[in-house]
């Protein structure tokens, strides 16, 4: 009788993990909804608009505007850059060598604050100028927002203690 009664009770706890790890998952997965369909939205337009048949990398960035960016590489194998805005105006299309990458603008700002620790890294237009907007969190400084060129690394505009 005892053996039934643990057996009972082992079968009820299982089944509530396993329902906890089912739900858990699809509230991520449902979380997660609508930043998927952005990518794909933005893949499919840089392939129209700039023939990207290969994306490397995706952000999502808001500030004044919201752009979706997307780098890849188009048929000839020329690597490029598409700020896609999210109101349906003209996008921009740039050769990434007219650029920066995601680890030199990271290693430009810790370089400055190196007890920084990076938070969110996104790509963008803000004020007609592509700028990575780089969050850095620091027992020193709290939240720091940066804003820095795409093309030269100067950071454009911080943010400090947020």
């Amino acid at each position: 009788m005892k053996k039934r009664k643990q057996e009972k009770v082992l079968k009820i706890i299982t089944s509530v993990i396993i329902i906890f790890i089912v739900g858990s998952f699809l509230i991520i997965w449902a979380g997660n909804r609508p930043l998927r369909k952005a990518r794909s939205e933005a893949r499919q337009v840089a392939a129209e608009i700039a023939g990207i048949q290969r994306m490397n990398d995706f952000y999502w960035f808001t500030r004044e505007k919201t752009y979706f960016t997307v780098l890849g590489t188009d048929e000839k194998g020329n690597n490029l850059t598409v700020f896609i805005p999210d109101d349906g105006s003209e996008a921009v299309i740039m050769n990434q060598d007219k650029g920066t990458t995601e680890d030199e603008v990271i290693r430009s700002i810790l370089e400055k604050n190196s007890s920084d620790h990076v938070k969110k890294v996104s790509l963008g237009i803000q004020k007609g100028k592509p700028v990575w907007e780089i969050v850095t969190s620091s027992k020193e400084h709290g939240l720091t927002y940066y804003l820095v060129d795409y093309s030269d690394l100067k950071i454009v505009e911080e943010i400090k203690n947020v």
